[in-house]
């Protein structure tokens, strides 16, 4: 991190959320992360700019997927810490269709690139330069910054 960038960490009270709905379906995402991956990761994304369309933050062991205009949750992965970094230990998909309207099942749990509303969750965190689509967000270890 570069001596000018400030670590900040999302939080629930960083931005406008509302609770995950009931109505809830599970994903199927086996995944890994470094330690550089692991801190990037717990501390989330808060938008900058009216593009970016997601706000990610953890608690609790939870990583939490907003919509950022409208403070919807639409993904949780429960994060688990491991000797190399961590893991998604599970992940659930908001079926709650008057606030989401995602991708049909399968689609959603092996989509990786295209234009879709679902965040990049399976291989969306890495060091360098990635899409989490439909934002293109770089993690570093203790930020993370959306790209230009």
């Amino acid at each position: 991190m570069a001596r000018d960038e400030v670590a900040l960490k999302a939080t629930s009270r960083s931005w406008k959320t509302e609770r995950f709905p009931a109505n809830r379906g599970r994903l199927k995402l086996d995944r890994s992360f470094d330690p550089v991956e692991w801190d990037a990761l717990l501390c989330g994304v808060i938008p900058e700019e009216m593009e970016d369309k997601w706000f990610i933050y953890e608690e609790g062991g939870w990583l939490n997927f907003h919509r950022s205009w409208t403070g919807f949750c639409n993904y949780r992965v429960r994060l688990r810490k491991t000797p190399n970094g961590g893991e998604i230990a599970e992940a659930w998909v908001s079926r709650q269709k008057d606030q989401y309207t995602g991708i049909d099942k399968e689609e959603e749990a092996s989509e990786k690139d295209g234009d879709t509303h679902a965040p990049d969750v399976d291989d969306g965190f890495s060091g360098s330069p990635h899409s989490a689509t439909p934002m293109r967000v770089r993690f570093r270890a203790g930020n993370a910054r959306r790209d230009p």
